[in-house]
């Protein structure tokens, strides 16, 4: 007997890859890909979150001055929505710290819901919140072990002079969380929301924004002849002694002199009560002068 001709093996065996294997890969991909961008999203966020305690306070210290630069963690959390899982090409200003401001979303964090047929965002949205999905908490601690110990002893030494406080602290733990949705069309995602969680950790201190007026105000008084100079009028004294031909060269002698200039000028700013940052005065006269001495002009 003639054994029959078999067509479309290859064509059936290609349909059941396809319907069992590639199409389920079509459509895991994109999802896939959205939560693998918002995984990175969060890291940055999480640095972002930390790294702005070099020149915020989480809370304003107790002998700082009223303008001291404070950003607390609700105000992080909407920069963060505003700024890292904002569209590209979103601009970055001072009002982002609000909840007033909601830049459009990256697009990668959107998902076309199967069921509405409608774009929805990957986060479950927070009803007292419409619009912000994510949350930043910091935790401010000391040390762990006996440095710890042996900061917090210098640290009551030195709080004697007057506008000095040396922070025990210092060492932020920041956690970034928000919950992701879930979606009636894609079980395997789990019923329950899943929440993506990323942290940071960072040693610092959030003086720099405060400028070197602010640092020398602090460290005047660790001087002890300052103190002294000060009460006494020995500095005015001074001053009038070395109009006598003298004593000229007592006009050369700057008593309890401190120059804040371990970190250069121009890379520290003034904060104001209305959030303005801008390069103290004093800063600016000592890069005219430098830029003058290199052969530069400042526009």
């Amino acid at each position: 007997m003639k054994s029959l001709k078999q067509r479309g093996g290859v064509l059936a065996e290609f349909i059941v890859i396809s319907g069992f294997v590639l199409m389920p890969l079509a459509l895991l991909l994109p999802m896939v890909f959205k939560h693998v961008e918002n995984r990175q999203m969060t890291e940055q966020a999480a640095r972002y979150a930390v790294w702005e305690r070099v020149a915020y306070f989480q809370s304003k210290p107790k002998n700082r001055d009223m303008d001291t630069p404070v950003k607390t963690d609700i105000q992080i959390s909407n920069e963060i929505r505003n700024r890292v899982f904002a569209d590209k090409n979103a601009a970055i200003y001072l009002r982002q710290n609000t909840n007033q401001v909601q830049e459009t979303l990256n697009p990668v964090l959107q998902v076309k819901d199967q069921t509405t047929r409608k774009w929805v965002t990957l986060f479950e949205e927070d009803k007292n919140k419409a619009g912000f999905y994510h949350s930043s908490q910091t935790n401010e601690s000391g040390l762990p072990g006996d440095f710890s110990k042996v900061s917090t002893a210098v640290g009551k030494v030195l709080s004697i002079a007057p506008n000095m406080e040396l922070s025990n602290k210092g060492f932020y733990r920041v956690n970034v969380s928000s919950k992701l949705r879930s979606f009636k069309w894609f079980p395997e995602l789990s019923d329950k929301s899943l929440a993506m969680t990323r942290q940071g950790a960072l040693l610092t201190e959030g003086w720099m924004i405060g400028g070197p007026v602010a640092a020398k105000r602090e460290l005047k008084y660790l001087v002890p002849i300052g103190a002294f100079a000060e009460k006494l009028g020995l500095e005015k004294l001074m001053k009038l002694l070395s109009v006598l031909p003298i004593a000229e060269e007592l006009g050369w002698l700057d008593l309890a002199k401190i120059e804040p200039d371990a970190v250069p000028c121009v890379r520290l700013g003034a904060y104001d009560s209305k959030g303005s940052v801008s390069t103290p005065a004093n800063c600016e006269r000592h890069l005219k002068a430098k830029l003058q001495e290199l052969g530069h002009r400042r526009r």
